[in-house]
């Protein structure tokens, strides 16, 4: 298969976008050039047919702007990157066509072609936020005998939310939508969506209570049972409150009614990608809220993370160079942040599933009159929980989330450590720990993406795992040694001053979750697809062939249509690490108060191949190259570096 891309948008058209985006916004230093670098557009080409438009981008929205004074300025069609041409769908290139969403716009009339570049959100987001932070303490030390030591504190963190100060941010409440609760403010919004200034809009513009019963009490000790500084047993506890950051709220000011999103999991034609959407073309926007459009809202009771931790120590002086440590660590976090769908898709008892999006019986209530006919991904909107319960009222709610914090998460360690200095030029430290950490999703630690939820929203349990920065075994060992200062003068000369050290690291490997990078539930569970998993059906997942191929494809299956997959996130381990560095240095003492110091250091200095199982490294069960090791871990890398000390 001869496979090459041939470009689509030239330097000139580029410059002619960047151009038009300094009308519309003056201000240069916001869209510099630099920031549309990543932007151009090729033309995928697979034995000389094109596949597609390719962007190399993960996440693109295409958007229309109005030049008015109307504060709903904004909406962008989204077409998730697993979307290819219908006629080359399951054909195995879904890998290579990250989206063609620019080639679109750019021949269909759009303004601007953005990223979710920092630099660009500052204008289209317009945040402006303000919140309060404020925290006291008081501790004591309390010499109980003069072989314990007792120290004790207590902590008050009370939680403001941040205020949106333009008033860009709302609640939503499911008895509110049941019961009709409309907004004064924003009228046409749909039920059960309140705005600052609305009755039973929670803390002015913020729509978070504020939490004033944060007391954190915390108490420790150390114990020297024989008085002789030789052994110390060491313990505590406490309770701490994390601070939930002003980047929060930047969820509702991109969604309706102040931005809109239309679009998600489904198939769309490259002629027109509108002709799958229920109402079309809905651009420019007027109302403030588009047909089914994604909205997230936080919960009035929304709590910031409390974390509960514990330990217990002992150290022993083994000899007088010799000194060893044990330690447990525990804490148990609860309150995590993550969202729960409130209008999830509904599997309609009855009607067929189907899985071809482009079924007349799939069109049926959505592009064409009539009931629903099936239950497929291309009507997801009108199954919704909502939309079931009233059409009219619900039109205007596509992924509805509610951002709150329900998670938990647990870690536990042993930890080892032992430091031996034989001599004065000699240290040498090695240590140990071997832990687990196990915990529910959580957003942290950025800003939740709308419609990113529980794939099972009946059971929050599926989605828990592994933590991200799960490593089981980590063992380190480090040394350093010095030349003695010889008292023959050539001696001193040549074999004095000089320094080495070495550092031996070696680790469990990271978690990775297995996707199945479909829709099978049809519900866009889990934030299109990115989290949908798929069932483990042997019970060995790695591959037994050796070579590049680190995951047995045999080992998964897709889930039936209208189910959720067996597996749990982050229960597969990626391969195991470890490297050696020395480092190698020479100081020449120039005069007093000053020297030279010459350096040289190499990194995996024995060269070892290991695989990297992050990006390109795909776990994805529908892409070719899943499971497939495409990177290495850096090979071996000498530095010298020369550094004047004075």
């Amino acid at each position: 298969m001869q496979t090459e891309f041939k470009k689509a948008i030239s330097p000139a058209e580029l410059s002619r976008l960047v151009a038009f985006d300094h009308k519309i916004f003056p201000k240069a230093d916001w869209f510099p050039k630099a920031d549309w670098a990543g932007y151009e557009s090729y033309w995928m080409v697979v034995n000389g047919v094109k596949i597609g438009c390719c962007a190399f981008q993960h996440d693109v929205d295409f958007q229309e702007d109005q030049k008015n004074d109307n504060p709903t300025l904004r909406g962008s069609l989204y077409i998730p990157t697993t979307g290819i041409l219908p006629r080359f769908q399951g054909k195995g290139f879904g890998h290579l066509l990250k989206c063609w969403q620019i080639e679109y716009a750019r021949n269909h009339g759009f303004t601007r072609v953005v990223t979710n570049h920092r630099a660009s959100n500052r204008q289209i987001i317009e945040l402006n936020f303000e919140q309060r932070f404020f925290g006291v303490y008081a501790m004591d030390t309390w010499k109980v005998t003069q072989h314990l030591t007792v120290n004790y504190g207590l902590r008050w963190d009370p939680y403001y939310p941040e205020q949106a100060k333009n008033s860009r941010i709302y609640s939503f409440g499911l008895a509110g939508f049941e019961q009709g609760v409309e907004s004064k403010v924003y009228p046409n919004a749909p039920s059960g969506i309140l705005f600052p200034g609305d009755p039973g809009f929670a803390n002015g513009q913020a729509g978070v209570n504020r939490e004033y019963k944060q007391f954190g009490p915390r108490i420790g000790f150390a114990f020297d049972p024989k008085g002789d500084g030789r052994t110390a047993i060491r313990g505590g506890a406490g309770i701490a409150y994390d601070f939930t950051p002003l980047q929060l709220l930047a969820i509702a000011v991109n969604t309706a009614p102040f931005g809109g999103r239309v679009g998600g999991l489904g198939t769309y034609l490259l002629a027109d990608p509108y002709a799958s959407i229920s109402g079309g073309n809905r651009f420019p926007n007027q109302t403030g809220f588009l047909p089914f459009a994604q909205t997230e809202a936080q919960g009035a009771n929304l709590k910031t993370p409390e974390v509960y931790s514990w330990n217990l120590g002992v150290q022993r002086q083994l000899t007088k160079s010799w000194l060893a440590s044990v330690s447990y660590v525990g804490n148990q976090t609860i309150h995590l942040q993550y969202a729960t769908e409130q209008n999830n898709p509904q599997l309609i008892p009855g009607l067929p599933i189907l899985a071809n999006g482009n079924d007349p019986r799939c069109l049926q209530g959505v592009t064409s009159p009539g009931p629903l006919a099936a239950n497929c991904s291309s009507n997801e909107n009108q199954r919704r929980f909502l939309y079931l319960l009233n059409p009219t009222g619900a039109q205007f709610l596509g992924a509805t989330s509610l951002y709150d914090s329900v998670g938990t998460q647990m870690y536990n360690g042993l930890l080892t450590n032992t430091t031996w200095k034989p001599s004065s030029l000699v240290n040498l430290n090695a240590n140990y720990t071997w832990s687990h950490c196990i915990g529910d999703l959580t957003s942290a630690p950025g800003v939740h993406s709308p419609g990113t939820a529980y794939t099972d929203p009946n059971n929050r349990n599926a989605d828990r795992g592994d933590c991200l920065g799960d490593r089981r075994h980590i063992f380190n060992f480090t040394g350093v040694a010095q030349t003695p200062r010889f008292s023959n003068a050539m001696a001193r000369r040549l074999g004095s001053n000089w320094n080495t050290s070495v550092i031996y690291r070696a680790t469990s490997g990271a978690p990775l979750t297995v996707t199945s990078g479909l829709d099978q539930s049809l519900t866009g569970a889990g934030g299109l697809a990115n989290l949908q998993r798929p069932n483990q059906v042997l019970a060995d997942q790695y591959s037994s062939g050796g070579g590049l191929q680190f995951l047995n494809p045999q080992a998964f299956a897709q889930p039936a249509l209208g189910t959720v997959g067996s597996m749990r996130p982050n229960n597969i381990v990626e391969p195991r690490f470890w490297q050696f560095d020395v480092a190698l240095v020479r100081s020449f003492q120039i005069r007093e108060g000053q020297r030279l110091e010459v350096r040289a250091e190499a990194f995996n200095v024995v060269n070892k191949f290991q695989p990297n199982a992050s990006a390109p490294f795909s776990t994805a069960l529908n892409t070719p190259t899943f499971g497939t090791i495409l990177a290495a871990q850096p090979p071996r890398i000498i530095q010298f570096a020369l550094k004047y000390v004075f």
